[in-house]
């Protein structure tokens, strides 16, 4: 693999001038250069041959599967042999891999969709990038009312779509246990502002519902060094040395650091954390929430499990549509050689998954694993697959 400085030279010498500016002028979320090579591939896919040709040629000859036993064949991009032993439960599935960036961008950290589609023999495979969140919203409208709109479809979005118990308590909410979500839902749609550009404002959200809550720092955390002093007042960089969980809300309420669903995944991660790493999955909750609201609001006949559904797969009739928590990283590991981008390999990974479990006839079990506990059914959802 060539070293960013070789690649921007061959790039030039090659006459590839946006690339090699590309590559100059890249910069991730943490303003360093690392990842250059993923996006570069996602952004730029026809110099691939040229900077990474001996991978490539290594790969395409293959090791075989053993002695005397060569690779099958190569299949096209968009098709992959699944086997549908019985009537599925869906006909297609979108899995989406989510980002709370503040900037367009792609490749690496950016919005990836992937839609699986059942054909008579073949399972077709489509998978795009979006550098904004607003494109993947307006193309999961577009497609769910075209191209699927006679198909029943699951679509998988990879944060989370509650947080812990007792949060929508805590801010006010004093109706009926399973409205808690709608109203966290509701709360954070007036809150959040999510340009078509990406530019958003989850870090003062995130600060002012800390303000809220517990008057200080927590549940929230979370931020970049440098912030407006109404962010830096109650929101913290880390949640070590400022606040501990379970967190004493001004309400009376005590909040926990995950969810049970994320418990039982075993991710390390939680939905409070807001900024800092590639698990600060609580950003992309408060930028992704709405965004599903918004969706869900589109289609008369689209349904968000658990919430809506309760733990069980809705009948065809009732929800054409299907929104639902997904974890990726529960179907694909992440391979450091890889000459595909993380994100792209996780929500194909995805899509291919609960395709075979639902030609297996097995996809139903998933959607009946959440407890029948209020707090999960009614507040804290659960993620599709974790059982």
């Amino acid at each position: 693999m060539p070293s960013r400085e070789d690649a921007i030279r061959l790039l030039t010498a090659a006459g590839e001038a946006a690339a090699a500016e590309h590559v100059r002028t890249w910069r991730n979320r943490d303003g360093g250069t690392g990842g250059w090579d993923a996006n570069l591939k996602s952004a730029y896919p026809s110099v691939r041959t040229l900077l990474w040709q001996d991978t490539l040629a290594a790969r395409a000859a293959g090791r075989g599967d053993g002695p005397g036993r060569p690779h099958p064949p190569p299949l096209t991009a968009d098709h992959v042999p699944l086997e549908r032993r019985v009537q599925t439960a869906f006909d297609a599935y979108v899995m989406i891999d989510w980002s709370a960036s503040s900037t367009p961008n792609r490749g690496s950290d950016s919005v990836w969709w992937a839609c699986l589609e059942w054909t008579a023999d073949w399972a077709r495979v489509d998978c795009e990038n979006f550098s904004t969140r607003a494109e993947v919203v307006e193309h999961v409208r577009s497609e769910l009312g075209g191209r699927l709109r006679e198909h029943r479809t699951l679509v998988g979005l990879d944060f989370p779509f509650g947080f812990p118990a007792g949060f929508a308590a805590a801010l006010g909410h004093t109706g009926p246990p399973g409205e808690r979500w709608r109203f966290v839902w509701q709360r954070l749609c007036e809150l959040i502002v999510d340009a078509k550009d990406n530019a958003n404002n989850r870090l003062a959200v995130a600060a002012a519902l800390n303000a809220e809550l517990s008057g200080g720092f927590g549940p929230f955390y979370g931020r970049p060094a440098r912030v407006p002093g109404n962010v830096e007042r109650t929101l913290s960089a880390t949640q070590s040395g400022h606040f501990n969980y379970p967190l004493a809300t001004l309400a009376g309420h005590a909040l926990a650091r995950q969810r049970l669903a994320d418990a039982r995944a075993g991710t390390t991660s939680s939905p409070w954390f807001v900024f800092g790493g590639g698990n600060s999955v609580g950003g992309q909750a408060l930028m992704g929430i709405p965004r599903v609201r918004e969706l869900r609001r589109a289609f008369s006949d689209a349904r968000v499990w658990p919430f809506e559904t309760g733990a069980a797969l809705p009948e065809r009739a009732e929800a054409r549509v299907v929104f639902a928590e997904i974890y990726p990283s529960l179907f694909h590991t992440r391979v450091m050689d890889s000459l595909d981008v993380h994100d792209k390999l996780q929500v194909e990974a995805a899509v291919k998954h609960f395709a075979t479990t639902d030609g297996a006839g097995k996809l139903e079990s998933l959607f009946t694993a959440p407890p029948s506990d209020s707090a999960v059914l009614g507040e804290e959802g659960w993620v599709l697959g974790v059982e």
